[in-house]
């Protein structure tokens, strides 16, 4: 159990990238859960680090825990370039893909040591580590934010259009809606992450509240209008071959990414089920006719694959 809840994280793939000096190295990237006691809303995300910084945690849980309280379990050693290795570098296949196998079992083990350690004895260092603190007190404001959207009233009007002056993702979808066609988009800064993150999450919370014509949902069209003008410096920083994309972010923005897809998805799955509702009271004869659809303002046009 961590903050109340149930915690797993397991090896999810590597990644080769560059640093400022283009020089390449190898980050092993961990996929990570975890979901209330009380509740089935899980949430995810990645973690990603070089194997230098995995040894280093290593140390630190060593100089942490007591060896009278418990054994830190045997860190992957590191080889030598030589012998069976000789002429490879840090980054080849085969040197990869043990350290992955290894360290892979060496963080399954940790997890089941601090499981059974003391109350008493706090290791900041691997919630640091893996990120948890802050992924859980986000997904409890997604959960507050979606029981705050499912009983609060609508903003007025479903063309309400985006402030150039509010704070956070609407503030940020603004400037990119006045953004110059010749002006390329950025990547997204650490803070400016977290704002991208808390927009899908509000979408994604708008859209399971819904009732009905989700193009007839002011709520939800707000929320969409604000992830779809961000859209594009979120791809921009969860590329990885993009040189001016902080790569400490790039995990975090691919998951990002990945959460607004499948949002989306919930979002033409409704629209879907909406139209074949129509089409059903139309063959029956109700004379019921599906409402056309809600088309924003013409700059900010919805892409087609969003089902708008």
């Amino acid at each position: 159990m961590i903050h109340d809840g149930y915690f797993e994280a397991q090896m999810h793939r590597t990644q080769v990238l560059q640093d400022d000096n283009y020089m390449e190295y190898t980050v092993y990237v961990l996929r990570c859960q975890w979901q209330p006691k009380d509740s089935s809303e899980s949430t995810t995300w990645l973690v990603s680090h070089r194997f230098s910084v995995f040894e280093k945690l290593h140390k630190d849980l060593k100089r942490k825990v007591p060896t009278a309280v418990a054994m830190i379990p045997l860190f992957p050693r590191k080889h030598v370039l030589g012998g069976v290795f000789k002429g490879k570098t840090g980054n080849s296949s085969a040197i990869v893909e043990e350290r992955k196998r290894g360290l892979e079992r060496y963080v399954a083990q940790v997890l089941e040591l601090c499981a059974r350690l003391p109350e008493n004895l706090n290791v900041p260092e691997l919630d640091r580590f893996l990120n948890v603190s802050r992924q859980v007190e986000q997904h409890r404001r997604q959960l507050m934010s979606g029981g705050a959207d499912e009983s609060g009233a609508a903003p007025a009007g479903f063309g309400r259009p985006l402030n150039l002056n509010a704070g956070g993702a609407e503030g940020m979808a603004a400037r990119e809606q006045a953004r110059l066609p010749t002006e390329l988009p950025t990547p997204l800064d650490e803070e400016e992450l977290s704002h991208t993150e808390q927009a899908v999450a509000l979408l994604n919370a708008s859209i399971r509240s819904s009732r009905g014509d989700l193009r007839r949902d002011p709520q939800v069209q707000h929320h969409l209008k604000v992830c779809v003008q961000l859209l594009p410096r979120l791809q921009i920083s969860a590329n990885l071959d993009n040189p001016f994309a902080n790569v400490d972010l790039i995990p975090r923005a691919m998951q990002c990414q990945e959460d607004l897809e499948t949002t989306m998805g919930l979002y033409n799955d409704s629209l879907l089920a909406v139209t074949e509702t129509y089409a059903l009271s139309a063959q029956e004869g109700g004379g019921l006719q599906a409402p056309p659809p809600y088309v924003p303002g013409q700059q900010n046009s919805y892409q087609p694959s969003y089902g708008v």
